[in-house]
């Protein structure tokens, strides 16, 4: 690398930022929330226990549902639509205790309704699920079977509208890196637009049956009725294509396998779900982390999956794989066709298409490499942080003309910006950077980069154009910078940026 330009780069090395990545929650009022119950159309349905009544604390406007003179599973719909944000279906009815030591061993599904609330559905039964991460649902839409997994004493169904995790939450979901727990946040009170409810009461607030023994009839998706698997309907079949048992796998995984009926006349396959599991993760008898959902075959009956086990929290090492399929009916078959170990390592660069992807300490980032792509990982103690620093370059080895750069700041703890206004010191660092400040113009505006709050801050003049965008999160700090020293428009910045991702 030049020497001329080490100064410039240099500047990443004392900048500090914070960014939250909280916003707002907009509080929905009871009685004019476009909620319907929970539960299928026609169902008689009571509340145990509910707002106020009996839950404290973040679930103080929950409630508990039961269908009226039964004590089975059930099915739940949903109460409005929105995209499915988080779910858990592998915990097992054998594991829940009645106190809170297992809370968190409980399979839900998480629904964000795009107004920075969601709705939690949880105590749903092992291989139950109709939906999976990522799609959208519509009210009514069927959702799985209500049981009794994880703090329950009988099969119920635990409803509560809550504020929408964090993005940054959201995003260690995605990884595998959350707290246990993540998805339950403070319930926001609504009421339901069912007639039976509103008929008793005009916030649409149900009762508890202590005082209203009677229960509600459910008027959600009018005549729709989730189809139950007939008696004694065969489960769904499945068969492994790849990866090879103990094959070495290099990156990203690609998992394929049969999915079928096990007999005609049967449901048809509605979506395979391959899962994946290290010793760290806890007991082998579950839950292994979700890898991916898929609902369309490629062909015929065959079902694939590309996935990065690094994007999961999984370390380099051996890895066992697994897959379940489920059917229209909500039939389903957890791992038909047995376990599949791997030896897997995770690549430092791969090259295509002209950019290259390189995963760093805490982040991974393409960038463009169509000439001479150099990566010069460092890492350096500076007293009150520990960092890493990759540069990349691209142009002449002797004289490159763009270089790009990531450094990821570790802190002792959080960044907290009480009483200091960092947005001025990161202009000043690159004005002081740029050798002449006089002649620079800076400006900053807020930005989003992989789903995080973030600071981009845009330098040009004297020869040079930099822009630089700071994420923070918690004690983490992540610069991403890309400097052009002709000031031309070659500089593909936008797109460098839009390729970070936290790891």
């Amino acid at each position: 690398m030049a020497a001329a330009r080490s100064p410039r780069l240099a500047l990443s090395i004392a900048t500090i930022a914070l960014l939250s990545s909280a916003g707002p929650w907009a509080p929905i009022a009871a009685g004019s929330s476009p909620y319907l119950l929970p539960l299928p159309s026609g169902t008689h349905v009571v509340v145990i226990q509910g707002n106020g009544a009996g839950h404290t604390g973040w679930e103080a406007f929950a409630w508990d549902f039961a269908v009226f003179g039964s004590t089975a599973e059930f099915p739940v719909v949903a109460a409005r639509g929105g995209t499915v944000v988080g779910l858990e279906a592998g915990y097992k009815t054998s594991q829940h205790c009645q106190d809170d030591s297992c809370w968190t061993v409980a399979n839900y599904v998480l629904i964000d309704q795009g107004d920075k609330t969601s709705a939690l559905y949880l105590h749903l039964a092992e291989g139950s699920l109709k939906v999976v991460l990522g799609q959208k649902v519509t009210q009514g839409q069927p959702l799985g079977d209500a049981d009794n997994t994880g703090w329950s004493t009988g099969n119920h169904l635990h409803f509560q509208v809550e504020q929408t995790p964090s993005q940054v939450v959201l995003d260690q979901a995605r990884a595998g890196k959350a707290a246990d727990g993540w998805w339950f946040r403070p319930s926001i009170s609504v009421g339901f637009l069912d007639p039976s409810v509103l008929a008793r009461d005009p916030s649409g607030i149900p009762t508890p049956r202590d005082s209203y023994p009677g229960g509600y009839v459910s008027s959600n998706g009018g005549a729709q009725t989730p189809t139950q698997p007939s008696a004694g309907a065969a489960k769904p079949g499945g068969t492994w294509i790849s990866p090879t048992a103990g094959s070495e796998q290099l990156g990203t995984i690609h998992a394929s396998v049969h999915a079928y009926p096990s007999k005609a006349g049967d449901s048809a396959i509605d979506h395979v779900s391959f899962t994946v599991w290290w010793p760290a993760i806890g007991s082998k008898s579950g839950p292994w982390k979700t890898a991916c959902s898929v609902k369309q075959p490629t062909s015929g009956d065959e079902y694939d999956c590309d996935f990065d086990p690094g994007r999961l929290g999984a370390p380099t090492g051996q890895l066992w794989l697994s897959f379940d399929v489920y059917d229209a009916s909500g039939g389903s078959n957890l791992s038909p066709n047995g376990e599949r170990s791997v030896d897997w390592a995770q690549p430092d660069v791969v090259v295509a298409d002209g950019w290259q992807t390189f995963q760093g300490d805490g982040y991974v980032v393409d960038y463009p490499g169509t000439a001479v792509s150099q990566s010069i990982p460092s890492s350096s103690t500076y007293g009150l942080y520990s960092g890493s620093v990759s540069y990349y370059e691209d142009g002449p080895s002797t004289d490159p003309e763009v270089v790009y750069l990531v450094e990821h700041l570790v802190f002792p703890t959080s960044l907290d910006t009480s009483g200091f206004d960092y947005v001025d010191l990161l202009k000043g660092l690159l004005s002081y950077y740029s050798f002449s400040s006089s002649d620079v113009a800076v400006t900053q505006r807020d930005v989003t980069v992989d789903g995080h709050r973030g600071l981009d801050i845009s330098m040009q003049g004297n020869g040079t154009y930099a822009e630089c965008e700071v994420i923070v999160s918690g004690a983490h700090m992540y610069l991403v910078m890309a400097a052009h020293y002709t000031s031309d428009t070659t500089l593909d910045a936008p797109r460098f940026f839009q390729s970070f991702r936290l790891s």
